[in-house]
């Protein structure tokens, strides 16, 4: 890796020219899950949500500009995976068991409901758990780099 770019995702004029001449973006945003700092009320959806969308959407925007006019152009991996199976695979991949606990999203709404007074950021988070875990978020096939190479690659002692 030769450079790293920092921008706001949030922000479009600090993306301006920020991937010309890449071959791959990796973003790591994410809002983030401390909820020890009183004066970070950023709401998760403006990163994780919106940012992130936008980081997509200008790939995708550049690949239309090299397409035939009504191509469709879908955007997913190359394979399907529920939530569970891609935590499965990145245990895996460390080589170690994965002991998950399956809550049900009435508890997470009825905890955000019983936050949201006090803590309007943990409640938000909260109602996305509720969110995340009752939708279906499933893309068209796309690509040939598969997750489990991926967590593979991360977990490898070279790439720390």
């Amino acid at each position: 890796m030769d450079d790293v770019v920092r921008a706001d995702l949030r922000r479009p004029e600090t993306r301006a020219g920020a991937c010309r001449g890449v071959d791959a973006v990796i973003s790591c945003a994410g809002g983030s899950l401390d909820m020890r700092d009183p004066k970070d009320r950023t709401p998760y959806r403006e990163t994780d949500l919106t940012g992130n969308a936008n980081l997509l959407e200008a790939e995708l925007c550049v690949e239309a500009l090299d397409a035939e006019p009504g191509t469709v152009i879908d955007a997913g991996g190359p394979e399907v995976l529920t939530r569970r199976r891609a935590v499965e695979l990145a245990f895996e991949a460390l080589g170690r068991q994965p002991r998950l606990l399956s809550v049900s999203p009435t508890v997470f709404g009825a905890a955000a409901a019983t936050a949201r007074p006090f803590n309007p950021r943990l409640a938000e988070l909260l109602r996305f758990l509720v969110a995340a875990s009752t939708s279906d978020v499933v893309a068209p096939p796309r690509g040939r780099r598969d997750l489990r190479s991926y967590f593979e690659a991360a977990a490898s002692p070279r790439a720390a």
